[in-house]
Formats: structure tokens, sequence, C-alpha cells
């Protein structure tokens, strides 16, 4: 069941990335690693969201993957988090 609500909520960021705004998208990824477990394609999207919302002159340290940096972090944030918080379960 777990899985159902998982495909959609991969739909919905997927078709917010192209309609809605950049901001919304990070807030539900980011969502989307704390409610489900492993939520790798998180990583995909951001990646995805770079390529369509990125501006060519701001880079960030560098590079221009600001939104997959921001993701990774949490993701990898959250990994940490899941295991030290007591009331998530999962």
């Amino acid at each position: 069941m777990r899985i159902k609500y998982r495909i959609i909520a991969d739909i919905l960021i997927f078709t917010l990335i192209f309609v809605g705004p950049w901001w919304l998208s990070i807030v539900l990824i980011s969502a989307g690693i704390f409610l489900f477990r492993h939520f790798y394609e998180s990583l995909a999207l951001a990646i995805f969201l770079d390529g369509l919302h990125s501006v060519p002159g701001v880079t960030f340290f560098g590079t221009g993957a600001l939104f997959t940096i921001i993701i990774a972090a949490v993701f990898l944030a959250s990994i940490f988090l899941k295991t030290q918080l007591k009331f998530y379960s999962n």
C-alpha cells in the first residue's frame, strides 16, 4: 500500500517540477525523503530540477547543481535523523 502513495508522490513532484515554483518542489522532495523509506528517486528528481530551473550564471561553489546539493544534504541528514528519532517508525 505504501508503494501506491510513493508512486503518486513521484508523479505529483515530477508534474510540479514543470508547472510549479522551484521552492515548492524542493519542499515536497524533502518531505518525501522523510515520509518514505529510501527515497532514492529524490536525487534523480533534484538532478532533473537542476536541468530545468538552474540559471547558467549562478553557481554554488563552482557548480550549477544547487538543488542536487541541497537534496543530497537533506537525504544524508535524514539517514542520521531517522535512526536517532524515537517517534520515527518506518
